[in-house]
């Protein structure tokens, strides 16, 4: 007698996902079949992404979320990268997905460490968060909570936190955070 995958119960597969990081966990069970499809869906509702504790390389990352429809994109719901590691390529390639509107994207959380010595631009910034502000309103999107995390107080920092004020951008939760604060003053005439 074969014991073969198909015949093992949904609560050993549970406990097989629970070891794995989301993009191992879809690249290695996505789309084998209806019933583990909806087992990953099922726990894909709370896959968290940490791009910046190296148990996931940026390009295991977009390997896993380049298929031909987008979907898996749609698996993430909280997502955490830093501006620092990434060519100034790759950080339009990630924000293009999740804010393609054809994917109905999950993503709840989302934390972006930068400075101004990162690779990505203010205006970059701010026309993601804005271009998820508008998913959100026309329901699909679904980010909720924002963290950005600043290396100094400085005009990188004042620029962005102008642009959001100026563009009314706002979610449920928003964090501005700053690692490194010295006494900034800037005189306004």
């Amino acid at each position: 007698m074969f014991t073969q995958l198909e015949d093992l119960p949904n609560e050993l597969f549970l406990f097989i996902f629970t070891y794995l990081n989301g993009v191992d966990l879809c690249l290695a069970f996505s789309n084998l079949n209806t019933r583990i499809q909806r087992l990953l869906d099922d726990v894909a509702s709370h896959q968290l992404l940490d791009l910046t504790s190296g148990s996931v390389s940026y390009n295991a990352f977009r390997a896993y979320i380049t298929d031909r429809y987008g979907v898996r994109s749609s698996f993430i719901s909280s997502l955490k990268f830093d501006c620092l590691n990434l060519s100034p390529f790759d950080i339009k390639d990630l924000f293009s997905c999740f804010t393609n509107i054809s994917v109905n994207n999950r993503l709840q959380c989302l934390t972006i460490i930068t400075s101004e010595s990162a690779s990505v631009t203010t205006t970059d910034i701010v026309t993601l968060l804005e271009q998820m502000m508008i998913a959100n309103k026309q329901g699909y999107g679904r980010l909720e909570h924002l963290t950005l995390k600043f290396e100094f107080c400085d005009d990188y920092y004042e620029t962005i936190l102008v642009k959001i004020i100026q563009r009314n951008i706002s979610f449920d939760t928003m964090i501005l955070n700053v690692t490194k604060c010295m006494s900034y003053v800037k005189l306004y005439q």
